[in-house]
């Protein structure tokens, strides 16, 4: 009793000067630099000294249990876990949209999350206090796999993720086929031999064009979309395949929205 009114009083006494006498800062620096979390960061920037000597015991005994455990069953799978409290608050928010980076963000935190708890629990009973924070990380297997079947790890949706996302890439691929067909007609015809820059086909603000000779326009029917730095070559959208050019760009959103 006497000694946790003693802890009372230190509480009253702590100040900035205590903090500076004791290094408080220089301690939690060198912590950080263990830190393998941008939220475990956080945690040790705003750590105080704790006065509860009952919470004070138990931290130690954790410590104890945890150092025990790496030395027999060795490093929990820790990894570079990245803050995703932003990615969460956003989601919460209805008709929001995450795009699928910032989903792998998430998918991998609850990896990690569900492969430390496995681990943790899989230690022996005389680890009790880490075995009970171990019961207490919530696990979203299901989560895990119905992201996982959706999008690639680099972040890409797979084509599996819907029937109707599979269906707007094959017609946006038979779209381009048929673009680029067209244009390549255009490209190998005599017709436009003198009048075409280079042969081959391009992409400017997000239509299919072909190079053309600026001083040649006039005979070129289409719709200039850029030009070359030294204006001498004009990206044209011919005429013929604009309403190919407007088809695929409705497909490609349709994709996006999806």
């Amino acid at each position: 009793r006497n000694i946790l009114l003693v802890f009372k009083k230190v509480k009253h006494i702590l100040d900035e000067h205590t903090f500076s006498v004791l290094e408080f800062s220089k301690i939690k620096n060198q912590l950080k630099e263990k830190i393998s979390t941008a939220i475990g960061e956080l945690i040790v920037e705003n750590i105080t000294p704790k006065i509860n000597l009952q919470q004070i015991f138990n931290n130690q005994r954790e410590t104890t249990e945890m150092r025990e455990i790496i030395s027999y069953d060795g490093i929990p799978p820790f990894s570079r876990l990245e803050d995703i409290s932003s990615e969460l608050r956003r989601s919460a928010v209805k008709g929001s949209i995450l795009d699928a980076k910032k989903i792998i963000k998430i998918l991998k935190v609850l990896k990690i999350s569900r492969l430390i708890k496995k681990f943790l629990l899989k230690t022996k009973e005389k680890y009790p206090l880490i075995r009970e924070r171990a019961e207490k990380i919530r696990t979203f297997s299901e989560l895990e796999k119905e992201i996982t079947q959706c999008i690639d790890e680099d972040g890409v949706v797979l084509d599996r993720a819907s029937p109707e996302l599979r269906k707007i890439r094959r017609d946006i691929m038979k779209k381009e086929q048929t673009l680029k067909n067209k244009l390549e007609t255009i490209i190998r015809s005599s017709r436009f031999a003198a009048i075409i820059q280079e042969p081959l086909i391009t992409v400017r603000q997000n239509r299919y064009v072909i190079p053309v000779k600026q001083e040649k326009k006039v005979k070129f029917p289409g719709i200039v979309h850029d030009k070359s730095d030294s204006g001498a070559t004009l990206f044209i959208e011919p005429f013929v395949v604009v309403e190919l050019n407007n088809l695929l760009r409705q497909l490609i959103k349709d994709e996006e929205q999806e």
